[in-house]
């Protein structure tokens, strides 16, 4: 067990939360990753399991603020899947791993109303240069 950020809190390279009186159960949070509310100077403080494991046992000599999931698998918290990146790193490993989509296969993209006159448009001038 390694203590954390938290007073009072430590978890293990299993990912087992121990607070101060018992062992802290992840719950799944809306956006898939694993969560756990814990108290701090009497106040609800919500963790997510992927960060506060990462702090504790993967190094970040480069002070880097995200931590990613290697294999893509949110709820895989591992420590030797779980690795610090910076912003770009991090976009670039969701696009490779099919967890975003960029273009015209985003979601941002097709709620756009004018997507399909747009494709339709990109179709045309694509038939045009190719006659």
């Amino acid at each position: 067990m390694k203590p954390t950020k938290y007073a009072g809190y430590s978890v293990d390279e299993q990912g087992n939360l121990l607070g101060p009186r018992k062992v802290r159960k992840w719950q799944p949070h809306p956006s898939g990753y694993l969560q756990a509310m814990i108290r701090v100077e009497g106040r609800s403080v919500n963790v997510l399991a992927h960060r506060i494991i990462a702090e504790a046992f993967v190094p970040n000599p480069h002070e880097l603020p995200f931590v990613n999931h290697r294999d893509g698998d949110k709820q895989n918290n591992a420590v030797g899947n779980l690795e610090w990146c910076d912003s770009s790193a991090n976009t670039a490993h969701a696009v490779a791993t099919g967890l975003i989509r960029l273009g015209s296969e985003s979601k941002k993209y097709r709620s756009n109303h004018n997507w399909r006159r747009t494709e339709r448009r990109r179709a045309a001038i694509k038939e045009k240069f190719h006659e």
